[in-house]
């Protein structure tokens, strides 16, 4: 008889008499040999509600385990889930104990059977598809049979992972024009991505990255989500201002030593707020001029000035550049600040509402060159900034901010950021500007829009001004609206996103209020 024919004969007697050890055995010695028809037929029966998911032993114990003392009562819940028991099975198929090297035998091939009869779908996780690849199988007691047959199994599962990775990574990346070319088709040319091993590569360690980052806002929502929603949602909306004429303009301007910047709508709601409290008054002097808004306080006895363009970006019509000339047309401050929200670099040694201080800047939008898909970066393009302001900040070394600055558990980074005039979302963008910093010896620390802006105007005069770069982090420059593990509604995602913002540019702003409470001025 066949081993097929054995198959359809003891499968239908399991059936005839209900008895689920036999198929415990079937489960265990088909997936052991071929991904037969009826192994599949088992997966894919276990569902929850299904009478095979209470008492089919045969699937139960492979794939969940003895979930009670009682093996036979076994119940597909949120406790005990199928994303649950993957992660069970792949934490075993690390284990170095002897025993697991024999369970490995089953698991490898059991697991390859489970997937397919979800047609794959679940193989999408970095994390599993490195534990697959990294799993032992050179087990000294395993057979040259054995060790044959798992070992094609297992290749079977990393491809697998591998093929919907690169797919998936491909679908998430904005651009990777530089790899695409032109394929002849009976139709004509067609225009195709041509995956290199270097592109598979760089698209694998994109999920990775992705990965780490959905990981990272699911922790970090868990924690601090409730605090966020509750403490910034009622700030978002601006406060009023006391109107003053513009010929009081110059007067006012002549008056403070320091020019703050913000960018977005979020950035500038709270550092007026901000101001107001440390002002200690409920409004704050306002003058539109320039298509931008001058507001005045005083920190510490310190005239401020706050100005805030009405578009975000350095080279936009009334972004950082513009706004910033046209004030610097008008007087002179000591020092300059742009404070705000950035994107972070490290998921990490990083989190959301960390800060980061500019200590170079490199501009990744301006002399770019791409040579083979290469990104080579011109040294003119990374330029030291705000030595002045950081003699006396040698604080700002140590990563844990002083308890009096009050932005626990958030830590500074002072370092190289990238900045530039547009939008970085695209991950592959982001990790070949990070890597081609790394290669003229800058580790980035993150990045932001209005710094290049920044710079060209505060040394584009006879006298240059001393400025730095304040930023909290609110994203990664990866799935910036990635919220979606909380809300499905866009309107609610829209908030959260605004909220990590008030909360990143907050903490921004402590760190310059405890700035230049320290410098000389």
């Amino acid at each position: 008889i066949s081993s097929k024919d054995f198959f359809d004969y003891a499968y239908q007697h399991s059936l005839d008499t209900k008895d689920y050890m036999i198929m415990l055995g079937l489960a265990y010695g088909m997936a052991g040999i071929c991904q037969h028809k009826h192994t599949l037929n088992f997966a894919k029966k276990l569902r929850k509600g299904e009478p095979e998911a209470l008492v089919n032993r045969s699937w139960a114990v492979c794939f969940f385990g003895d979930v009670s003392e009682d093996g036979y009562c076994y119940v597909d819940n949120k406790n005990c889930s199928w994303e649950r028991v993957r992660k069970a099975k792949i934490e075993r198929i690390g284990r170095k104990e002897e025993k697991y090297y024999r369970y490995r035998l089953l698991d490898i091939p059991l697991l390859y059977c489970f997937y397919e009869s979800r047609n794959f779908q679940d193989c999408t996780s970095y994390k599993e598809y490195q534990a697959i690849i990294q799993s032992d199988i050179s087990y000294e007691y395993y057979s040259e049979e054995e060790k044959k047959f798992i070992t094609k199994k297992k290749k079977m599962l990393v491809n697998t992972y591998r093929t919907n990775l690169v797919r998936n990574a491909i679908q998430h990346t904005g651009s990777i024009s530089y790899y695409q070319v032109k394929a002849k088709t009976n139709n004509g040319e067609k225009t195709v991505i041509e995956i290199t091993k270097e592109l598979e590569n760089q698209l694998l360690e994109q999920e990775k990255i992705s990965e780490e980052i959905s990981n990272n806002l699911k922790r970090f929502w868990k924690n601090y989500g409730n605090h966020i929603i509750s403490k910034y949602e009622c700030k978002l909306t601006v406060p009023a201002g006391n109107p003053l004429r513009k010929i009081e303009l110059h007067e006012k301007l002549c008056q403070c030593k320091i020019l703050l910047l913000t960018a977005n709508y979020i950035e500038g709601t709270i550092i007026t707020q901000c101001l107001m409290e440390c002002s200690g008054c409920r409004v704050l002097d306002r003058i539109t001029e320039d298509k931008h808004i001058y507001q005045f306080a005083t920190i510490n006895d310190i005239p401020v000035v706050h100005i805030w363009p009405q578009e975000t970006s350095s080279f936009t019509v009334h972004g950082s550049f513009l706004a910033l000339k046209a004030a610097l047309s008008r007087f002179t401050p000591k020092y300059v600040f742009s404070v705000g929200v950035a994107f972070g670099s490290d998921t990490n040694s990083q989190k959301l509402g960390d800060v980061l201080v500019s200590e170079r800047l490199v501009f990744y939008d301006s002399f770019n060159k791409i040579t083979n898909g290469k990104l080579i970066l011109s040294p003119d393009e990374v330029q030291l900034v705000g030595e002045e302001i950081l003699a006396g900040c040698q604080f700002l070394k140590n990563s844990r901010p002083p308890v009096q600055v009050n932005i626990s558990p958030s830590r500074w980074h002072l370092g190289t950021m990238l900045t530039g005039g547009s939008v970085l979302s695209d991950p592959f963008e982001k990790n070949r500007l990070i890597q081609a910093s790394k290669n003229m010896g800058y580790d980035i620390i993150g990045g932001e829009m209005e710094g290049s802006g920044v710079y060209f105007a505060c040394n584009s005069g006879t006298s240059k001004i001393p400025f730095l770069i304040v930023k909290g982090i609110c994203d990664w420059a990866v799935n910036k609206n990635g919220w979606t593990f909380v809300s499905l509604k866009k309107e609610e995602r829209d908030k959260i996103k605004d909220c990590v913002q008030a909360y990143a540019t907050e903490n921004a702003f402590k760190t310059f209020y405890y700035i230049i409470s320290q410098i000389s001025l």
